[in-house]
């Protein structure tokens, strides 16, 4: 039987709405047919369901792929799991790990709230010079 931990209100909302999104986004699939497949055992997704649980940065990817949310959907998983877990979905933070100088660039933003217009002209660059564009200056 799993301990059960003291957490605050904002995060016990939080686990109670993911849970929801995730039986949501199950649909009529049973609860064997999404955990089975990705090692997840049927009990635990329950629990993470009825929001007495939160997956933990190994089972989030794995629901993920079992899921197969849609953009916002997913959006809205990850907010969650933020607000759960106090850090970044686990894709985030191998971003983070497998780019270590974007951490320093994070950091000279500290305290700065970018638009979306603004995040639109930053990853618009970012995706630009991945296709093979190079920077003249």
């Amino acid at each position: 039987m799993s301990k059960k931990i003291a957490v605050d209100q904002s995060t016990e909302l939080a686990m109670k709405q993911l849970g929801e999104l995730i039986t949501e986004i199950r649909g009529e699939r049973s609860l064997r047919k999404v955990a089975e497949p990705s090692g997840i055992p049927a009990s635990q997704l329950q629990y993470i369901e009825r929001g007495s649980m939160a997956p933990t940065a190994e089972v989030y990817p794995k629901l993920l792929d079992a899921l197969h949310p849609d953009k916002n959907q997913r959006a809205k998983m990850d907010q969650l799991y933020m607000t759960i877990r106090k850090t970044p979905s686990p894709d985030v933070c191998a971003l983070l790990i497998n780019n270590p100088n974007l951490i320093a660039v994070l950091r000279t933003m500290e305290g700065a709230q970018l638009s979306k217009n603004e995040m639109k002209t930053l990853l618009k660059s970012i995706t630009q010079k991945k296709k093979g564009e190079t920077d003249n200056g």
